[in-house]
């Protein structure tokens, strides 16, 4: 986890992460392309987001020394209603227009009910299927 996060600081808050400019450094200077260095002369565009439950929230107090400002920007997200989640699952799934690596599909009534119940915390016991289109 901490080296991923000195990883992700280094591309949010350096003008030139340093294994690049070490990489860089280790090219002679004429054989350095005008291109490729000044790409490096500004700090890339990056945003992240960190979705995290909120008893785990006090575990970003670890990355602080990675990322001062970790903490500045908290949004709390509350849970969907069932007929949102349900929209949210079957309209990716159906979308024929994505570059998406799987073909489209829908969900059968009985299963996007049981993978509702389960994720509001009620007990489910039939196994569901997936009905791909064709």
């Amino acid at each position: 986890m901490f080296q991923l996060a000195a990883q992700l600081s280094e591309v949010l808050h350096t003008l030139i992460p340093k294994r690049i400019a070490e990489s860089l450094r280790r090219v002679p200077s004429k054989k350095r392309q005008p291109e490729h260095m000044a790409y490096w002369t500004k700090q890339p565009q990056v945003k992240c987001i960190i979705a995290i439950r909120d008893d785990k929230l006090a575990s970003l107090d670890l990355l602080k020394s990675y990322m001062p400002l970790i903490l500045r920007n908290r949004y709390k997200l509350y849970p969907l209603k069932q007929h949102n989640a349900a929209e949210a699952m079957a309209e990716p799934a159906a979308d024929e227009k994505g570059d998406y690596t799987v073909r489209p599909f829908s969900f059968a009534p009985d299963t996007l009910k049981q993978i509702l119940e389960l994720l509001a915390g009620k007990k489910t016991d039939e196994p569901g299927t997936a009905q791909t289109k064709r």
